[in-house]
């Protein structure tokens, strides 16, 4: 239902992509097949920190775990989910993440403390261009 808001909204696409809290997760592993189809585990997904691929919903929906998405305001311990759509053209940008200059470095400063210093930084510009393209899931418990 959440997938189809996002179509209902814009008329066009449906969510292609889903991240995932640990709660979340764990949600989806108990509904299973057919629903939720798990990864299996393989060299290139072994990474333990950060977003990784967990499987995929319905057949269409590819599902991502970030173990830090519980952490932000406002989510539910019950389990959160985000869910959007990547497309191919300018038309279905959601999101523009440009970075301009990736890394750069200050000299070396030596201070009183006689301990010398680099700074690094980067600039990027960051900017929401179609928030019809994201929707966020929250569970909740309910009174039984």
């Amino acid at each position: 239902a959440v997938a189809n808001a996002i179509y209902s909204e814009t008329q066009r696409v449906f969510a292609n992509w889903m991240i995932v809290d640990v709660a979340m997760k764990n949600v989806l592993n108990m509904i299973g097949a057919p629903h939720f189809a798990q990864w299996q585990e393989s060299a290139n997904n072994n990474n333990d920190m950060g977003l990784k691929f967990i499987g995929t919903w319905n057949q269409d929906i590819r599902v991502y775990c970030d173990p830090y998405l519980q952490n932000n305001v406002g989510s539910s311990p019950y389990g959160n989910a985000l869910l959007g759509f990547k497309g191919t053209d300018m038309r279905d940008t959601g999101y523009v993440f440009a970075p301009y200059r990736l890394a750069y470095v200050s000299p070396a400063m030596t201070l009183d403390d006689l301990i010398t210093r680099k700074a690094m930084a980067s600039r990027t510009g960051r900017k929401l261009v179609n928030p019809r393209l994201y929707k966020r899931l929250e569970l909740t418990q309910s009174a039984a």
